[in-house]
């Protein structure tokens, strides 16, 4: 399946969500989803750095800007923002690390992959992500979560551990050697993936080669040392 392509169940969820509201595709590319969203919502403003080259809006208001440049007039006017394929640029994520936070009257639409090769986003967008209720995880080629407005304590989305330990890569790059030496925790992750796509966050102790994260979560995530499998 191409990059950033929904899947019928995910195109069909999505299009629901959207109905009758006023949603912003934050980094819309070459404009298709945006178009797709049209077709049901109420009102779509699409941002990226650079407009699309497209024949026709389909009713799609396009804004040319850099997440930086946006205001919270602008912001607030929606009620769902849609994040498909979000940037891994780290120094502009760390620029736009209050971005997610801006956006907390809206819910949150991800849409990406970051366990296949490919990084979506960095720890400055997933970890505000990490502490919303979770409405919908549907798994594809590309995996569509939809976030709500309220905060709750929950197990993480595999997703989102791959994304706040710095994707998938990171982890293959950082592979322990054949003679078990020492590797990052993204590769302990890497080689025992979560069980059902979750890393609970219960308490766990890095008592064996199984063990994949520790209590806290976050404090591991920021670890700059290697640490022993």
């Amino acid at each position: 399946m191409p990059y950033c392509t929904l899947d019928p169940d995910q195109s069909k969820y999505l299009q629901k969500v959207v109905a009758d509201k006023t949603v912003i595709d934050m980094g819309c590319g070459d404009g298709h989803l945006a178009q797709v969203m049209a077709n049901t919502a109420h009102r779509v403003i699409a941002v990226d750095k650079q407009l699309p080259q497209t024949e026709s809006s389909r009713g799609v208001e396009y804004l040319a800007l850099p997440f930086s440049k946006l205001t919270d007039e602008i912001l607030k006017q929606a009620s769902v923002a849609v994040f498909s394929w979000p940037h891994n640029d780290a120094i502009q994520w760390r620029k736009d690390a209050d971005l997610i936070s801006r956006l907390s009257h809206a819910e949150v639409i991800y849409i990406g992959q970051n366990a296949g090769g490919t990084q979506c986003g960095t720890r400055d967008f997933w970890l505000p992500l990490t502490t919303r209720e979770v409405w919908k995880y549907l798994k594809a080629y590309n995996e569509l979560i939809h976030y709500g407005t309220d905060r709750e304590k929950r197990p993480l989305l595999r997703e989102e551990l791959y994304g706040l330990v710095d994707g998938w890569y990171t982890g293959l790059y950082n592979s322990p050697s054949p003679e078990g030496k020492k590797c990052s925790p993204t590769c302990k992750m890497y080689h025992n993936p979560p069980e059902g796509g979750f890393c609970s966050l219960a308490e766990r102790k890095l008592t064996d080669s199984n063990a994949i994260c520790v209590e806290p979560f976050h404090e591991i995530s920021q670890q700059k040392e290697p640490c022993a499998l």
